[in-house]
């Protein structure tokens, strides 16, 4: 069980107290899910990270989980670039120039100057005071991931979502996915905020409530086991670690 733990009647689930949760949490589910879904690391075989940047953190999953096949989203085209160079020769790694979202076409993605920063939802932290700004848009392409052929109908053990503010639509795109995964990483936005910059920097983007709202009107029973801030800051941002009961 993660330590400096404390449960939250607000959202029903445990909020770590460490200054830099938001990495403490994805770090110790990254580390320990397969304990969660009652797997050895050797039996890890999918894992799907959407909002993949440049790859940083695939190659620990690589050195995490030897026998597993990884699946990576990432729309920017400079990100892109350096992701599918550094990972085109590994036959377990799997790269998609695509932005996932509830929709498979073309959508604007919005630049922003902070690296790993960009999304499909349009960035405003610049308006209330944020010294990170908005530097353009461009179309890209987007895709569901119920209509990825190469992971339809896999079990997928671990699923990573990183994409600033929009979790909610690629949930909202997954609805056949979900049903086989069994544990995942979002990230995940609350109003426990001090600077008024980090209230919505994302106009439209999701909440956590907004998250747990998604998975209980859909009847899924996906709960939220821990929740990590960035409590040093306080911005309301970080990171959470659910698990997929029904395969477990």
């Amino acid at each position: 069980m993660l330590k400096q733990i404390e449960f939250s009647d607000k959202y029903g689930t445990y909020f770590c107290t460490h200054p830099t949760a938001y990495d403490v949490v994805e770090s110790y589910a990254r580390v320990n899910f397969p304990h969660y879904i009652k797997k050895g690391r050797e039996d890890v075989k999918n894992i799907v990270i959407v909002g993949g940047y440049i790859g940083s953190e695939v190659q620990q999953y690589l050195n995490l989980y030897p026998n597993s096949q990884i699946f990576v989203f990432e729309p920017h085209p400079r990100h892109y670039e350096i992701l599918e160079r550094t990972y085109r020769n590994f036959s377990n790694v799997f790269t998609y120039k695509k932005a996932v979202s509830n929709k498979t076409g073309v959508q604007t993605f919005y630049d922003v100057s902070g690296e790993g920063q960009s999304s499909l939802k349009k960035y405003q932290g610049d308006i209330f005071g944020s010294s990170t700004k908005l530097v353009g848009d461009f179309q890209v392409e987007t895709i569901r991931l119920d209509d990825v052929e190469e992971i339809k109908g896999k079990n997928i053990d671990y699923l990573q979502v990183d994409v600033q503010g929009g979790e909610l639509l690629v949930l909202q795109g997954a609805g056949e996915c979900l049903a086989n995964v069994r544990s995942m990483m979002l990230e995940c936005h609350t109003e426990d905020y001090i600077k008024l910059a980090d209230k919505e920097p994302y106009k439209d983007q999701c909440y956590l409530q907004d998250l747990i709202k998604h998975f209980q009107e859909t009847g899924t029973n996906i709960k939220c086991l821990y929740v990590g801030l960035d409590n040093h800051n306080g911005n309301g941002q970080g990171n959470s670690f659910w698990l997929n009961s029904n395969l477990i």
